[in-house]
This record gives structure tokens, C-alpha cells and sequence, in this order.
């Protein structure tokens, strides 16, 4: 099997998630994995790249010349957009679930639904059966009423300690796609 890349612009937790975890894990099961950031493109020959959410048309071109598979990880990108800008450019995508698919798929590549793959530091929550608990998980700066509804308390710190006490994380993008 070809070396698989995971090309990351920035860290931010799903980044980590979708590259550092990943990676890992492949390279405890025995694959030749890692993480690179654009400035270590040019050391990746005949290998697969997974572009992590975004990319940029010259690294795309750069590695599709230097005989990569290219793969998109979209992640949670698409709630941003009508369309994957160089979608054409890619073998593949990774689509987190099938509406993703449905809606961005293209004719004649490869492409997969696979369920976010979480974080190991999550823990199995401490609810008790038949209970519903919802928090929003998250900063400010990603949803405007924020701390605006005590009926659901907004966590900003501590993520993976308070997410036990809660057995649903309430996940909204503000925008024309809600």
C-alpha cells in the first residue's frame, strides 16, 4: 500500500482528530502514516494525500505532478458551502455522512461515508438510562446565543471532563444551510 499523508493547514480539534489520531492509529496497525503540513508536500511521491477540510490549488497540483492519489477529508466544511472548489483535481472524498454524499458526490471517483471518527478522549457519558441531557460544547465564537438559553447549558472549557454528564452535544452552524 502507498504511504498516506494527512495534510493539515492548521490545528484545530477536528484537524487533530481527522490527521493526528488517524495517523496513529495507522501506524500502530503497521502503515506508513503520518502528518505533514504544505511545506513538507514536496517529500510526498506515489503516495496518498488526504487533504484535511481545505486545500490550495497549487499544493493540489504540486502533489497530483508528483504522482499522489488525492483525497478530501470534508469534514464538517461542506455546512459552508454550495459546492468542494477542485473537486475534479481529487481521486476520492471522505464524506462524513450520505447527505454529504448525496449532494457532492461526482461521477467515477471514489468515495466513502465514514462516521466522524471521534475523539479517544471522549468517555462513555454518566446520564442515567432513560435521561436526556443536551449542552452545547463549544466556544462563543461558533454560535451567536451562546449562554443565551440557560435551558442548555454551553460548556467552553473542559470539553472532554463535562461532555460525560450530557447524552446529546447540540451541533449548530448558523447560516442559509440550517
Amino acid at each position: 500500500m502507498r504511504p498516506v499523508r494527512f495534510l493539515k493547514y492548521y490545528d484545530k480539534i477536528s484537524t487533530i482528530i481527522g490527521g493526528d489520531h488517524i495517523a496513529g492509529e495507522m501506524q500502530r496497525r503497521g502503515f506508513d502514516a503520518r502528518v505533514i503540513t504544505p511545506r513538507e508536500l514536496p517529500a510526498a511521491r506515489d503516495s496518498i494525500v488526504v487533504f484535511i477540510k481545505t486545500s490550495r490549488l497549487r499544493h493540489l497540483m504540486r502533489a497530483r505532478l508528483q504522482r499522489n492519489l488525492l483525497v478530501i477529508d470534508v469534514q464538517d466544511t461542506l455546512v459552508f458551502k454550495r459546492r468542494l472548489k477542485y473537486r475534479r483535481l481529487y481521486h476520492g472524498a471522505i464524506f462524513r455522512n450520505r447527505r454529504q454524499l448525496a449532494d457532492y458526490s461526482v461521477p467515477r471517483q471514489v468515495e466513502r461515508v465514514i462516521p466522524h471518527q471521534g475523539d479517544p478522549r471522549y468517555v462513555p457519558n454518566e446520564v442515567p438510562p432513560g435521561e436526556f441531557r443536551l449542552a452545547y460544547l463549544g466556544g462563543p465564537r461558533s454560535m451567536s446565543f451562546f449562554g443565551l438559553h440557560p435551558e442548555i447549558p454551553s460548556i467552553n472549557s473542559d470539553f472532554f471532563e463535562q461532555a460525560k454528564r450530557f447524552n446529546c452535544h447540540l451541533s449548530l452552524r448558523e447560516g442559509k444551510r440550517d
